[in-house]
């Protein structure tokens, strides 16, 4: 039913001998599926870190921890410290081996679809929530992001925006939950 996130959040389990899932579960796997299916190009092992990547990977190797958190801007990566300091962390834990940040880039924008698909499904029918959802995970202009290590700003500034509308919408189910608005908000910052 439109306008009802009840259904999204406590959908009863189908039975299937052992296992339990829930429908959205399966939707939720279709959408990730879809995401994967659509862009495993990009996992193919034929690219690299190529133009602007060069220029976050920088920063992450020389500069250290502390200088990410300058409260007057000194280097570039300053104006969105968020995005620099995921490259920095990637980049510490998996160095130059680029499967990995293919791997998280494209997770992300898994997440991103299907948090569209429970956004989507307040305000219109299951099935175009789906619609919508698999658009944006094969949709060109969204999934160029995933190939390139500096769009890690709008895949992960997308990803909290979306957090903010599905905390907003999980605080007014649950009658303005405190706990829903601070996470909201801590996405926002």
């Amino acid at each position: 039913k439109k306008g009802d996130l009840t259904p999204i959040f406590q959908s009863p389990p189908i039975s299937q001998g052992k296992y339990f899932v829930t429908p959205h579960l399966i939707t939720f796997c279709a959408i990730i599926f879809s995401a994967l299916l659509y862009n495993v190009w990009v996992l193919s092992g034929k690219l690299f870190f190529y133009a602007d990547d060069w220029m976050w990977l920088y920063p992450a190797q020389f500069l250290k921890w502390s200088q990410y958190f300058a409260l007057f801007p000194s280097v570039i990566h300053n104006d969105r410290p968020v995005g620099a300091l995921f490259v920095k962390l990637v980049y510490q834990i998996f160095s130059l081996h680029f499967f990995p940040y293919q791997f998280i880039w494209l997770l992300l924008h898994s997440i991103n679809c299907v948090l569209i698909y429970i956004i989507a499904s307040r305000y219109v029918s299951r099935g175009s929530a789906l619609l919508t959802a698999i658009l944006a995970a094969t949709w060109f202009s969204n999934t160029i992001v995933v190939a390139s290590i500096a769009a890690i700003f709008d895949l992960l500034g997308a990803t909290f925006c979306l957090l903010i509308i599905f905390f907003r919408q999980l605080s007014l189910r649950n009658r303005n939950n405190m706990l829903s608005n601070i996470a909201g908000v801590a996405c926002y910052l």
